[in-house]
């Protein structure tokens, strides 16, 4: 990390978490779980997974390679500490109503060192629909290509999870609520998020949990205000590591990319990490930061809030918080190039610094090619670790 980017007196209040194609999430204290390879349901597999899933299966067989289950849920209800499932390519439908509840409830944890793993079976493409909510901790959803800094159109991710269809009743994924918002070290890591009609693609409530090199796009049917992509809510007072949100494409969600809210609080969330994201092409804001103490850094913020035109038609909002850390991100709006669309937007709070207001120069955005022209100016964001502060 070069000098100067991270002051001194904010290094204590970073923490530390690497995204390694192993899969480690290392915390400020220490606490660190391992996506391990785990003794394989079937001999005949070469593929590290304890049990498998397909849409062809039936829930009332053992979960092996041959028999594989039927649905998430039964492997939600089975899987524990240490094991690994992997869901076999294909649809898996919905089959509960929006109004009726979530799709599929994890309410089972891992623990420190083993974690619940469910990831794709390797060069396959699941979809997983139907509205998904994770209770408990020590969760990892792990998609391919684990070699690819982030997911988009062009470079898909092998899990996707998909909302409820139809109406406007829940979001796509909600790490949320249980035991007082205690959910902790969850972790998406290189999956897609889409279609989730209510408030959010991804809710979070809890503490240390993070999404890393996901793709985030096309959530919310109804709320210039309220239906965001990444929606990173309530921090329990006592944590220090409020999450990572990095190295994600957030594009064209119907409120703001990513939002750090909880009831307009001037505290909370809290210690929350937000760097290398691409926030482009959200009928809002691409961000929204209120609570305090957190850290947004190395962003890409790029034609948003054309549609809601709120605070000032800006990219961008910093809303509240003494001690938030707001520097070296990029925005821009082709539609406004001289004029506020392109800025930051700021109510109340502190601090905003070393920010660009440029075009990106992103490779060819007309059809969501996402990767930087070699003369871009935001290589230098991109190059450096932003999963390594500080």
């Amino acid at each position: 990390m070069s000098s100067g980017f991270v002051s001194s007196s904010r290094s204590s209040a970073l923490f530390l978490i690497l995204a390694v194609a192993a899969g480690v999430v290392l915390s400020q204290r220490k606490a660190i779980f391992i996506l391990a390879a785990d003794t394989p349901g079937d001999s005949s597999s070469n593929v590290s997974c304890t049990f498998y899933v397909s849409p062809s299966g039936s829930d009332e067989k053992p979960g092996t390679l041959a028999e594989p289950w039927k649905t998430l849920q039964k492997a939600f209800d089975t899987a524990t500490a240490g094991q690994t499932v992997c869901l076999r390519g294909g649809i898996y439908p919905q089959y509960v109503e929006a109004s009726a509840g979530f799709n599929q409830v994890e309410d089972h944890s891992g623990i420190p060192q083993k974690p619940i793993v469910f990831k794709n079976y390797p060069s396959e493409i699941a979809v997983i629909q139907g509205s998904t909510r994770v209770n408990g901790s020590y969760i990892t959803f792990q998609g391919a290509p684990n070699n690819s800094p982030i997911c988009s159109a062009t470079n898909p991710c092998g899990l996707i999870f998909e909302g409820s269809q139809p109406g406007y009743v829940l979001g796509a994924v909600s790490i949320c609520c249980a035991s007082n918002y205690n959910s902790h070290f969850v972790l998406f890591d290189h999956v897609e998020i889409r279609r989730g009609n209510y408030h959010y693609g991804l809710y979070e409530e809890g503490c240390d949990n993070a999404i890393i090199g996901s793709y985030v796009h096309d959530n919310g049917i109804r709320s210039r205000d309220e239906d965001n992509g990444i929606y990173w809510s309530k921090t329990p007072s006592d944590c220090k590591n409020g999450g990572l949100i990095a190295n994600n494409l957030v594009e064209h969600n119907f409120s703001k990319g990513i939002q750090l809210y909880a009831g307009a609080s001037a505290s909370t969330p809290a210690y929350v990490t937000v760097c290398g994201n691409i926030s482009v092409n959200n009928g809002a804001q691409g961000a929204v930061i209120w609570g305090d103490r957190n850290i947004f850094v190395d962003n890409i913020l790029y034609n948003n809030n054309k549609v809601a035109s709120a605070a000032a038609g800006a990219q961008a909002g910093l809303y509240s918080g003494t001690a938030n850390f707001v520097d070296h991100n990029l925005s821009w709006s082709t539609s406004d190039p001289g004029g506020k669309r392109p800025d930051w937007y700021v109510k109340k709070g502190c601090c905003l610094k070393n920010n660009l207001i440029v075009d990106p120069l992103f490779l060819d955005p007309e059809h969501r090619n996402w990767d930087l022209r070699p003369s871009s100016p935001a290589k230098k964001l991109a190059s450096r670790v932003c999963a390594k502060l500080p």
